[in-house]
């Protein structure tokens, strides 16, 4: 505790802004393995979802100290806990209390949808699925961070995997699941997930993060059980489309493999004046039947087309 008391503002060293200290420390600790970075990152806020006993005895040591260590006397301590603030009680029903929040969510660091969500519908399942989703190096992390967008500490991860098992009804599913016991449920879910990718698709590529896995998963989830099904030959195909110069959107392959959807490809099109050109090289003559057409009767393809 003495030396997270002593590194706690280390963020005033680097910050413009001294609002902004909190998080510039907490950042460069949490790079460098410091154990607790969070409780740096967080201090000092009235409000905040992370908690824990040593960022409260921070926070009540901080009371009695100023940014230059100077003692904050007992009068400007009283102060501040003498403070009059303004508390509003929030009734109505779950969908109520969240409107409610959004339209306040406006000061300071605003809370992401997901933070909000968890406010709302507190409970013994919001608890147990923070334990798998919302922590630096959770389990959702160790296994599904290079499918994931977003980062695990402000909900990213819980928002995603709720969104995919609940088919976009995010509210509707937490609120059906509020008071129930764990988030095993939704834990298996996206373990399955994560295990059929791997099984489908051999070698990892950039451009698999951040694909709607989910609603993939759940279309698709059969297909590894068909008789035909071979992922070396998936993987070939793969590396050809990736060599392919004229798909413009080399993430749509991996759904392209699945529906057979060429719109996830965005193919290079060609544009009037490179028909014309193409045209007036043929003479007009058809490559494939020989005979002779006006512009208007011909279509413009790829030299290997696409089906």
């Amino acid at each position: 505790m003495f030396i997270l008391g002593i590194l706690h503002d280390i963020g005033y060293e680097y910050s413009s802004v001294q609002t902004e200290h909190p998080k510039i420390g907490g950042n460069l600790l949490r790079r460098q393995g410091y154990k607790y970075w969070q409780e740096v990152y967080y201090h000092g806020r009235s409000y905040s979802l992370y908690s824990s006993l040593p960022l409260q005895l921070l926070n009540t040591a901080d009371l009695h100290t100023d940014g230059k260590w100077n003692i904050v006397w007992d009068e400007e301590q009283d102060a501040i806990l003498d403070y009059e603030l303004d508390i509003y009680l929030c009734e109505g029903t779950e969908a109520e209390k969240l409107d409610w929040f959004r339209t306040i969510n406006i000061a300071g660091e605003k809370l992401t949808d997901q933070e909000l969500r968890n406010v709302v519908y507190h409970g013994p399942f919001v608890t147990d699925a923070k334990r798998y989703f919302s922590k630096t190096g959770c389990p959702a992390y160790q296994i599904g961070s290079d499918y994931m967008n977003g980062t695990p500490i402000r909900q990213d991860y819980l928002e995603t995997a709720i969104k995919w098992i609940s088919k976009g009804n995010i509210e509707d599913y937490m609120g059906k699941n509020q008071h129930k016991e764990d988030a095993k449920e939704l834990w298996e879910y996206f373990e399955s997930v994560i295990k059929w990718i791997k099984k489908v698709f051999l070698v990892y590529r950039k451009e698999m993060k951040g694909l709607p896995w989910g609603p993939l998963y759940d279309e698709f989830k059969d297909l590894v059980n068909e008789e035909n099904f071979d992922s070396e030959e998936i993987e070939d195909r793969i590396k050809k489309l990736m060599k392919d110069e004229d798909i413009k959107n080399k993430r749509g392959i991996y759904q392209y493999i699945l529906n057979g959807e060429e719109k996830h490809l965005n193919i290079r099109t060609f544009s009037q004046r490179q028909k014309r050109t193409a045209y007036e090289q043929q003479n007009g003559i058809c490559v494939k039947c020989e005979d002779k057409f006006d512009i208007g009767q011909m279509e413009a393809d790829h030299i290997i087309p696409w089906f």
